[in-house]
């Protein structure tokens, strides 16, 4: 069941751990499996690639959500996520231009 950023907005009360894994969850994966002790493991062919588009998916939906009317930081979201906030920044960056080339809407 993937959700909206207006959806995932009604879970932005919750400490910033349950709601990045309540992002993940609403695309089908968790926040361990995206975080970068998993990505250290060898993976087989083409399931990096996939990984790659989940973890910018769920980056992007935690980035939008408002909290304190604000939207989630770049570093906030590294720190969970056991990266970079410019490897963040990019990963959002990225998936934006793939949205906009789809014609997705939140």
């Amino acid at each position: 069941m993937k959700m909206t950023v207006r959806e995932l907005q009604e879970f932005a009360y919750l400490p910033l751990v349950l709601l990045a894994e309540v992002a993940c969850y609403s695309i089908g994966t968790s926040v361990a499996a995206l975080s970068a002790k998993h990505r250290s493991k060898r993976l087989p062919r083409g399931h990096a690639d996939s990984l790659s588009k989940l973890r910018a998916e769920a980056w992007w939906l935690i980035r939008h959500v408002e909290r304190k009317g604000e939207p989630v930081s770049y570093p906030e979201i590294a720190a969970l996520f056991g990266t970079r906030h410019t490897t963040v920044l990019e990963g959002v960056k990225r998936y934006e231009r793939e949205r906009a080339g789809t014609g997705e809407s939140k």
